[in-house]
Parts: structure tokens; C-alpha cells; sequence
């Protein structure tokens, strides 16, 4: 079929094309009740070489469409929850293994009995055994990019992408007289460096830059694409697949953008507005319907192909989902996410061509099969997706999401720097909170709103992300407790000034009201210099030592391990008993010193510490006017830093 038109190659043209299909596509599939992916990967058809003519692939398609491939394996990994991954990676390496070995082993004999040679029947089922996520953005979509299928079979496509590609490299270097022990020698340590910088050196490189330069969301969202291509091009420079090292990136800077942040939905929006369509359109773009109508026996080995494509690898899912005791929706999910072929599929072909092992008319075979295999993939994921149940909850972490309430920013410079030390290990987001009078005018709003701007910029230094909010409320406790409602927040940080305003009060009336009402943790802080601080005492009570004290117990840990990292200081821990062990503490023996201490706590406090030292006590919920042994303890401190730590 020839092309009715001549290709367009104004840039501004291409591109307006391009951004028009991204639009109207998906809403063409939709109307129909098609998936959106199929939508595209059709205009890319007919847009395709083959049909209209209105784009070649080659140049500008070509280069968005393989940085769109880079960026949906890149976001798989950004937004793969490591806590189940790690749970289940013995599922997805098991589940890797299956989809890897089914379809490779039985695609060779299928291969010899269609006429091809042994090594061109290896390199072929080298195609059908990896898988490309392109139905991932369906279960982004729907919101089950945490669920446990999702997160098994997105660790099992970088099994079966490294275990096809390397593979069919040694074929390769075999096919050509070329593979010696010198090669494989070489590739290892290469290849092992790549991934060891992108493993481990990445994710201290950009914990080093936010907390330095990377202060404003623009230029830490170019470092973090700097990161993808940069890890992928090291990947292919290494002897892997590009997609390697942009997914291993994923992973590697998945604790540093936070889950819902504003860094967070700059990435998705870029990706999946622009770069992920345009690679399914140049997927379509790959069709050449003149070869599939002059030669139409192309269809019926496109039809075995597809046949051994799908079904291997739901056999796979379903005897991994079987192993696990997964659901049948479950399995289905995994089956349509394994099920689409692209990336490696087209690498093994063209590597194949090049080398002379298969023809050009094998290779549009192949195309059909990817275009089979997509629209498989995209409507399984769809009617499974739907009917999978959202992952439950996971346990957030205390810090994950820190509320600080600031009535002056100017004075409040202290407050924020310890909230965003403490949320930065769990990738969390500091809200400054500004509560204003209900018959506060919009320009009051505004210049609350400007003043925060510093706010968030402080925070963003300690490698944090940040969100402020200005509310109109009440009371400033009232507000507070409606914006942790809100914001869905995880703990509260008040600052203090050190005593309270009456006799009774523990922190004085607004912070008492604050702690007895607040539905999460409050972490209440006198703060004094940091640069002075040498020491962080943790002071453990009987009460804490008990099942009504352990949750209190163990945030004062976390908060006081955490204090002593970042400042580099020591970490002493007064204990009640000499029964108290490391262990006792969830800490390792070489985490903190023991000390035991039987005086007053307030007495003890005082004369085992020094001036600059950071103290932090635990103290029960109490009612508004009953203060407890914290105003005791603010005067027998009054030169320490002072962080008390009230639980739920």
C-alpha cells in the first residue's frame, strides 16, 4: 500500500500532529470502549509509513517514542512500593523465571517446525519470552500500581529483559565467531559497575544535590530526568538494554520523590501527558500493512506467533499465581501485564536482521505479533484491573507526612529545618500550616502565602518536599486539627516556648488543647542552638516499657536515632532498669549507649547532661490542665533542647 501523502517534517508540525493524536486518540478508543493504549497504538497506524503517510518513524518519532519507552519503565520503578517488592522478591524472581522459560522453551520447537534454523528459531523465542509494561498506565489508572501483582510482575520484567537481551547477545557474539571467555570477562565488571553506580551511587548523589542546590522543584525535577537518561545510557554503553537502567534509576530515586508530592505529579504528568503516548503510536508506526496484503501467509504465522505469545505467558502467570495462592483476578492482572511485547521483542528482531538470521518479512511478522500482544495486554489489564480490590493501606511511616504549625515564618526557621530532617528518611512532606482569623482579608492570604514560600524552601533544603497551606479557622488549634484531617497527615510538630502561661498546663492552653484532640502523634520541641549539639539523650520511662507505652517508645527511638544522625552526635539512652537491653529498644547493640538512671528524670536529665544537648522524653496524653512532668522537666533543662513526644 503506498503512502497518499508526503511526510511532514516542519518541527512545529510533526509536533502539533503528534499532540493533536495524543489527544484525540484516547478519546476515539474511549467512545468505542476501547482502551485508550489501542486508540493510539491505531493512529499510529494510520498515520504510519504504510497507510497515510503523514509521519516516518525515523527522527523525531522515533527519539520521543524511545525516551516515552524509558520513561514508563523509569516510573514503574519510581512508584513500585519497595516495602512489598522486598517482601516478594522471591515472587517476582520465581514468577521472572516462569515468564522467561515458558515462552523461550516452547517458542524453539514451535520455531524449527516453521522451517527456521536452530540459531534464528533461539534468537526468535529470545523475542517472545521478555515483556514490555505497556499496560502499565491502565493499572496507574486505576490506582493498583502498589497492589501485590503489580508490584511481582514489574520485578519479574527486568528478569525476563536482562535474562533475553543477555542471552541473545552471547547468540549473537556466537553467531559471529566472536563470543571467547575475554567477552563475557568484560561485560560483567562493565555491566556491574553501571548498575552499582546507578544502585548505589544515585541515590546519594541526589540526597546530596536536594539538600544542597536542589532547592527548587524545576531543577530537582531535571535532575531526576538527568538521572533516567543518564542511567540509561550508561546501561547501553554497559552491553544492557537501556530500559535496564532507566527502571534500576526508577528504583534507586524512589525515596526521593515522595508519593503524592509536587515533584511527584510534575513526573507523571510529563510522562504520561506527551512521551508514553507517543511511544504507542510509534509502536503502531511499525505496521507495514503493504507487506501483511502482498504476502498474506504473514498473517498465518503472525497468528501462531501471537498464539505462543499470549498463551505461554498465562500459563506462566497462572502456575506463578497458583504457587502464591493468588486470586484469579489477581493472576489475570499479572497475565496482562506480562503479556505485551515491544522493547526487547523489536531489539531481538532487528539484531536478528542485521546479523541475517531472520528476513525483512519475519520482522514485520514479529511487528503484528506486538500489535497483537498489545491490544491483548491493554483490554486484559482493563477488565481485570477493574475488578482487582485497591491494595490495602500500608503502614505509614510517622514522618511520612509532618504538619508544623507556624504563626511567625521569620521565627519559625528552627521548627522547619527539624521537620524536614526528620521526614527526609521516609521520603516525606512537610505542611506548613498557617491558620489565619476567619475575617482575614485576601491580601492577608496572599502575604501568609509569600511568606510560606521561605518556608517550604527551608524544608526542601533538608531534602524534604514541602507543601504549605494557609487556612482560615477559629482558632489556631482548630485549624491545625482540621488542616491534619485534611492534608492526612501523620504526626504534628509545635514548637514551645518552654513554659506554660498557668500553673496546671503542661504546655500552656492552645498546645494542651492541640495534644488532647490531635488524631495523630505530636511531637512537641523547645529547640535551642543546633550547631551545639553533641549529644541526643533519649530518656526511657517505665511507662514506656510497657505494651501502653510502646508506641510512644518506639517513635521516641526513631526520632532520637534520627536526630543523632543528622547532627552527627551521639546517641545516650537513660533506661529505668538494667533489664533494658539494645534489643528491648529495637535498636542494634552498637545504636546509642545505655545508661541506668533510678533518680527523678528531671534531676537525672539535669546533671548527665550539658548545655546544647538534644533531650527527648515520651509523654502519655494527657487532659488539657493536668501537666504532668514536663513543666518540671523545662526548668531543670532550660538550656537543652527539649523534643517531647506524646502518642496517639
Amino acid at each position: 500500500m503506498q503512502a497518499i501523502s508526503t511526510p511532514l517534517v516542519e518541527p512545529a508540525l510533526v509536533l502539533a500532529l503528534l499532540f493533536v493524536l495524543v489527544l484525540v486518540a484516547p478519546l476515539a478508543a474511549r467512545a468505542v470502549r476501547m482502551p485508550s493504549i489501542i486508540g493510539l497504538i491505531v493512529a499510529g497506524i494510520v498515520i504510519g509509513p504504510s497507510a497515510l503517510g503523514l509521519l516516518e518513524r525515523e527522527g523525531t518519532v522515533e527519539v520521543l517514542g524511545n525516551a516515552g519507552l524509558l520513561y514508563l519503565m523509569f516510573q514503574a520503578g519510581l512508584e513500585l512500593d519497595l516495602e512489598e517488592f522486598r517482601e516478594r522478591r522471591t515472587q517476582a524472581l520465581t514468577f521472572g523465571a516462569l515468564t522467561f522459560a515458558i515462552p523461550f522453551g516452547v517458542a524453539i520447537p514451535v520455531n524449527l517446525a516453521l522451517g527456521f534454523t536452530t540459531t534464528a528459531a533461539i534468537l526468535l523465542a529470545l523475542s517472545w519470552a521478555p515483556h514490555t509494561l505497556l499496560a502499565y498506565p491502565v493499572v496507574q489508572r486505576l490506582g493498583l500500581t502498589k497492589a501485590r501483582s503489580v508490584a511481582i510482575t514489574v520485578g519479574a520484567t527486568i528478569v525476563t529483559d536482562t535474562a533475553a537481551l543477555m542471552t541473545l547477545e552471547i547468540l549473537i557474539e556466537s553467531h559471529e565467531g566472536r563470543l571467547s571467555p575475554g567477552f563475557v570477562l568484560k561485560l560483567i565488571p562493565t555491566a556491574g559497575a553501571v548498575v552499582a553506580f546507578i544502585v548505589a551511587g544515585l541515590p546519594w548523589l541526589g540526597r546530596q544535590f536536594f539538600a544542597s542546590v536542589g532547592q527548587d522543584r524545576s531543577v530537582r525535577f531535571l535532575f531526576i530526568m538527568a538521572a533516567m537518561f543518564l542511567s540509561a545510557g550508561l546501561a547501553e554503553l554497559a552491553g544492557l538494554e537501556p530500559i535496564i537502567g532507566a527502571f534500576l534509576a526508577g528504583l534507586s530515586l524512589n525515596r526521593l520523590v515522595s508519593e503524592g508530592s509536587e515533584l511527584s505529579n510534575r513526573i507523571e504528568f510529563f510522562g504520561s501527558a506527551f512521551f508514553i503516548p507517543v511511544f504507542l503510536i510509534s509502536v503502531g508506526m511499525l505496521v507495514n500493512l503493504g507487506v501483511v496484503v502482498s504476502d498474506p501467509s504473514i498473517l498465518v504465522r503472525a497468528g501462531v506467533f501471537s498464539l505462543v505469545a499470549v498463551g505461554t505467558k498465562v500459563i506462566a502467570a497462572f502456575i506463578a499465581g497458583k504457587i502464591f495462592g493468588y486470586s484469579g483476578t489477581e493472576i489475570g492482572v499479572m497475565a496482562s501485564l506480562s503479556t505485551a511485547r515491544a522493547a526487547a521483542t523489536l531489539a531481538a528482531a532487528f539484531v536478528g536482521l542485521s546479523v541475517g538470521l531472520i528476513s525483512e518479512i519475519t520482522v514485520n511478522t514479529v511487528v503484528l505479533v506486538i500489535l497483537v500482544t498489545s491490544l491483548v495486554s491493554s483490554l486484559l489489564a482493563t477488565r481485570f484491573g477493574t475488578q482487582l480490590p485497591p491494595p490495602e493501606e500500608r503502614r505509614r511511616a510517622p514522618a511520612e507526612k509532618v504538619l508544623v504549625p507556624i504563626g511567625d515564618p521569620e521565627r519559625s526557621g528552627a521548627l522547619l529545618r527539624l521537620a524536614g530532617m526528620l521526614a527526609a528518611p521516609d521520603t516525606g512532606t512537610v505542611v506548613p500550616v498557617s491558620v489565619l482569623d476567619l475575617e482575614a482579608t485576601q491580601a492577608e492570604v496572599t502575604a501568609r502565602r509569600n511568606e510560606l514560600a521561605e518556608a517550604e524552601r527551608l524544608v526542601l533544603g533538608e531534602g524534604a518536599e514541602a507543601t504549605s497551606v494557609v487556612r482560615l479557622d477559629l482558632t489556631p488549634s482548630t485549624g491545625m486539627l482540621h488542616a491534619s484531617v485534611e492534608q492526612a497527615a501523620t504526626s504534628l510538630l509545635v514548637g514551645w516556648k518552654g513554659f506554660a502561661n498557668r500553673n496546671g498546663s503542661a504546655f500552656g492552653q492552645r498546645v494542651d488543647a492541640l495534644l488532647a484532640a490531635s488524631p495523630v502523634p505530636v511531637i512537641v520541641a523547645r529547640l535551642g542552638p543546633a550547631e551545639n549539639c553533641k549529644r541526643v539523650v533519649l530518656a526511657v520511662s517505665d511507662h514506656d516499657l510497657t505494651p501502653a507505652g510502646g508506641p510512644g517508645m518506639d517513635l521516641a527511638v526513631l526520632i532520637a536515632r534520627r536526630l543523632a544522625k543528622a547532627h552527627r552526635a551521639e546517641l545516650h539512652i537513660l533506661v529505668p532498669r538494667e533489664q533494658v537491653t539494645h534489643e528491648r529498644l529495637g535498636l542494634e547493640n552498637d545504636q546509642g549507649t545505655l545508661k541506668v538512671e533510678r533518680r527523678r528524670l528531671a534531676a537525672a536529665l539535669r546533671d548527665l547532661t550539658t548545655p546544647g544537648d538534644m533531650v527527648v522524653v515520651t509523654q502519655p496524653r494527657v487532659e488539657p490542665g493536668l501537666g504532668g512532668e514536663v513543666p518540671r522537666l523545662a526548668r531543670a533543662l532550660v538550656d537543652r533542647s527539649l523534643l517531647v513526644i506524646a502518642p496517639r
